[in-house]
C-alpha cells in the first residue's frame, strides 16, 4: 500500500564485503556508515561477509568485527538521531560470548537458519533478546522449497521470540509472480513484521523486492550499487527512487545517495567482478553455493562444463548446505577421484 513507510536495511558493508574479498578497512567502513547516516538510512548491517564471528573462526578479513563496529559507532558520533547498527550470524560460527562483549554497541542482530531447520535458532534467538537486542530471523534458502512450506520455520522462529522473519532468496531464483505466496505464508504463520533479502543471480532482485513491498513486507534489504555476493543485491539508491516514484515514504536525501553510490564502484569497487553465466544456472536450479570459484576451479581441472558439475548439486536436496563431501560425490559420479582432484587443487581429502 503506497503512502506507508518501508524500514530499509543497508547492507552494503556486510554483504558487500565479498565483493572486496572482505578486504573494506576500519576507514572504509567509517566512510560508509557516515555517508549512510548523512543519506537518512535508518538501519544499516556490518560485520564480516559470511557472518560474525568468521574472522575468528579463520576466514580471512581486513578488519574484525569489533573493529568494524568501533569504525562505524565513530562514524556516528554527533549524530542527533543515529542510525541502527547490527550484525548477521549463524551457527556454529555465531558465538553468544562474542556478542555479548559488542552488545552494548549494537542495536539489532539478525540470527540465520536453513529454512529446514529453524531449531537451530531455539536458544539463540532468547539469549539475544536478553541482551536488549531487536532480533530478526533470517529463513535462508526459503526460496528453495514450496511457499507454504516456509509457514513451519517462520511459526517456529516467531515462538521463540523473533522479532521480525525474513524471507531470503538465497540463490536469486525467485520470480516476481512467486513473492506475494512467501511472504502472504511467512506473515500469516508468524504474524510478526516480515521482510525480505533478494539476490540478483536472474536479474530480478529490484523486482522481487518492489513484489515483497507491494506484499506487504515490513523490511526489505538493500546497498550501494547492489554490492554483494555473486551476482550481488538490490541496488539502495534505484530502490529509494522507485520507491518515491511508487509514493511509498522514503526520506532519503537523493543527492547524496546517487553520490555515494557512484562513490562506492568508482573507488572501493574497481575490481568489482561480474558474475558469470553459470551462476545465473545456478539460480535456475535453485541452488546455491559458496565459495562459487571453487567449482569453476574443479570443472577447468577436470576439464567439465560447469552446467554438468550445477546439474549434479542441483540434485541434493534442497534447503541444505553443499558440504565438501557431496562434492566429492559429484566428481565420483562425473567419473574422477576426489582425493586425488582435491589434492591438484590445494584443498585436503574430506575427512
Amino acid at each position: 500500500m503506497a503512502g506507508r513507510k518501508i524500514n530499509i536495511i543497508d547492507v552494503t558493508v556486510r554483504d558487500g564485503s565479498y565483493a572486496v574479498a572482505f578486504k573494506f578497512t576500519a576507514g572504509n567502513v567509517k566512510d560508509i556508515v557516515k555517508k549512510l547516516q548523512k543519506i537518512g538510512v535508518e538501519w544499516v548491517e556490518i560485520g564480516h561477509g559470511v557472518g560474525f564471528g568468521a574472522g575468528k573462526a579463520g576466514m580471512p578479513c581486513e578488519t574484525s568485527d569489533e573493529e568494524q563496529i568501533k569504525a562505524a559507532r565513530a562514524a556516528l558520533k554527533g549524530a542527533k538521531k543515529p542510525l541502527k547498527l547490527g550484525v548477521i550470524g549463524s551457527p556454529p560460527i555465531f558465538r553468544l560470548e562474542d556478542l555479548k562483549l559488542v552488545a552494548k554497541q549494537l542495536d539489532f542482530v539478525r540470527l540465520a537458519c536453513n529454512v529446514v531447520f529453524p531449531e537451530t535458532l531455539k536458544y539463540l534467538i532468547p539469549a539475544c533478546k536478553k541482551m536488549g537486542l531487536k532480533v530478526f530471523a533470517q529463513i535462508m534458502r526459503s526460496t528453495s522449497i514450496a511457499p507454504k512450506s516456509v509457514s513451519v520455520a517462520a511459526k517456529k522462529l516467531a515462538e521463540y521470540g523473533a522479532d521480525v522473519i525474513y524471507v531470503v532468496d538465497t540463490a536469486g531464483c525467485l520470480v516476481p509472480s512467486l513473492v506475494p505466496e512467501y511472504i502472504g505464508y511467512a506473515k500469516e504463520a508468524s504474524k510478526r513484521p516480515v521482510g525480505f533479502h533478494a539476490h540478483n543471480n536472474l536479474g530480478l532482485a529490484v523486482a522481487n523486492t518492489l513484489a515483497a513491498i507491494e506484499s506487504g513486507a515490513d523490511f526489505v534489504d538493500a546497498s550501494l550499487h547492489g554490492v554483494g555476493r555473486g551476482s550481488g543485491n538490490v541496488p539502495l539508491e534505484i530502490l529509494a527512487l522507485l520507491l518515491k516514484k511508487a509514493g511509498y515514504k522514503c526520506p532519503f536525501n537523493e543527492r547524496v545517495l546517487l553520490d555515494a553510490a557512484d562513490e562506492i564502484y568508482l573507488k572501493l569497487l574497481q575490481y568489482f567482478p561480474d558474475a558469470p553465466a553459470s551462476e545465473a544456472y545456478l539460480a535456475y536450479k535453485e541452488r546455491d553455493f559458496f565459495p562459487f570459484t571453487l567449482l569453476e576451479i574443479i570443472a577447468k581441472e577436470i576439464k567439465v562444463p560447469m552446467y554438468d558439475i550445477i546439474d549434479q548439486l542441483a540434485k541434493f536436496p534442497a534447503g541444505r548446505d553443499i558440504t565438501l563431501d557431496q562434492v566429492g560425490d559429484i566428481l565420483a559420479k562425473l567419473g574422477h577421484d576426489e582425493n586425488d582432484v582435491f589434492k591438484r587443487i590445494g584443498l585436503l581429502p574430506p575427512i
